[in-house]
């Protein structure tokens, strides 16, 4: 979600008011990095298009 849906703002209030620990963010990324690849190409446009999103907030520019 916070990698999916918020902005760099949001996903810093989300981390802070939810006192996530490192592990678990790590995770959380690795986990949008997973769901943005698999649902890279989706004939559905709004799923590739968060895809789309996902990676760019990931900082992942070019794939």
């Amino acid at each position: 979600m916070a990698w999916t849906f918020f902005d760099q703002a949001s996903r810093a209030v989300f981390k802070k008011e939810m006192k996530i620990d490192h592990a678990t963010w790590e995770r959380a990324k690795g986990w949008a990095l997973w769901k943005a690849l698999i649902t890279y190409n989706s004939t559905n446009q709004h799923v590739r298009e968060n895809a789309h999103y996902t990676l760019h907030q990931l900082g992942i520019e070019n794939v």
